[in-house]
C-alpha cells in the first residue's frame, strides 16, 4: 500500500501504481504461458503414444505343401486321444461331400469315419511310417492350394487285447490317392487376432487300397542258464 505525504507528488504515485500493475500483469501472463506450454507438451506426448503403429496379429503363415499337409492330418487322426480330437482331425481332413472309395467299394463319409475309428484305438498311440509320396499341384505357378497327392504309409496299430502279457498289434498298409481342393464353404474367421493360420484345404476325392494284418504273436521263452 502506498502512503501519501504532503511532499509526495500525485504524478509519482500514479506512475508507481501503474508500474506495479504492469509487473503484476506480465507475471500473470508469463505464468499462464508456462502452464499452457506444459499442458501442450503433455497432450503432444499423449497423442504420440496413442498413435504409435501397433503390430499386426493377422499375418498369414506359410502353408505346408500338399504332401506335408496330408501327412500331418493323418498323424492327427491316428494319434487322437479323445473322441472330440478324432472328430476335429477327421473334419479338418475330409470334406463334407467327399467321394470315397476303399478297396474298390464306394463308401459314405460316415462309413469311412467309422472304419478309421474302428481301426484306431483312441486310448493307444499309433506309429505311422510314410514310405513315399508323389505330389502334383493343380497350378504350375508354385502355389499349393490344390492338387493331387499319392502316398503310402504303414500304421502299427495296438490291439485291444493282451496276449502273454503284451498288447496284440497289427500292421495296416495303405495306399492313398487324394484330390485336395480349397473348401469354399469354409469362411475365414473375422475375429481380431484370428485367421493367420486359416487353411480351407480339404480332401474331396479319396481312393484307398488298404490291408490290415495281425502281427505274429511270439510266446515268451524261458531263459536258460
Amino acid at each position: 500500500m502506498i502512503r501519501l505525504s504532503s511532499r509526495t507528488p500525485v504524478s509519482s504515485v500514479l506512475c508507481s501504481s501503474l508500474r506495479a500493475q504492469r509487473f503484476s500483469s506480465a507475471a500473470y501472463i508469463r505464468g499462464h504461458a508456462v502452464a499452457f506450454k506444459a499442458q501442450h507438451l503433455t497432450i503432444s506426448q499423449l497423442y504420440s503414444t496413442n498413435t504409435a503403429p501397433q503390430p499386426t496379429m493377422t499375418a498369414n503363415i506359410v502353408l505346408p505343401n500338399l504332401t506335408n499337409w496330408a501327412e500331418q492330418h493323418l498323424q492327427s487322426i491316428w494319434n487322437a486321444t479323445s473322441q472330440s480330437d478324432f472328430d476335429s482331425a477327421f473334419n479338418n481332413f475330409v470334406a463334407e461331400n467327399a467321394k470315397i472309395t476303399v478297396n474298390g467299394n464306394h463308401v459314405s463319409r460316415d462309413q469311412y469315419k467309422q472304419r478309421l475309428l474302428g481301426e484306431n484305438p483312441i486310448e493307444a498311440k499309433v506309429q505311422l511310417t510314410f514310405n513315399g509320396a508323389v505330389e502334383v499341384p493343380k497350378n504350375q505357378d508354385g502355389s499349393n492350394d490344390s492338387g493331387t497327392v499319392g502316398l503310402f504309409y504303414t500304421a502299427e496299430v495296438p490291439g485291444r487285447f493282451f496276449v502273454f502279457g503284451a498288447r496284440q498289434t497289427s500292421a495296416l498298409n495303405s495306399s492313398l490317392n487324394l484330390v485336395i481342393q480349397q473348401d469354399q464353404s469354409i469362411k475365414r474367421p473375422t475375429t481380431i487376432g484370428k485367421g493367420g493360420d486359416f487353411d480351407p484345404r480339404r480332401v474331396f476325392v479319396l481312393n484307398e487300397v488298404a490291408l490290415e494284418q495281425a502281427n505274429p504273436i511270439v510266446p515268451p521263452t524261458a531263459s536258460g542258464n
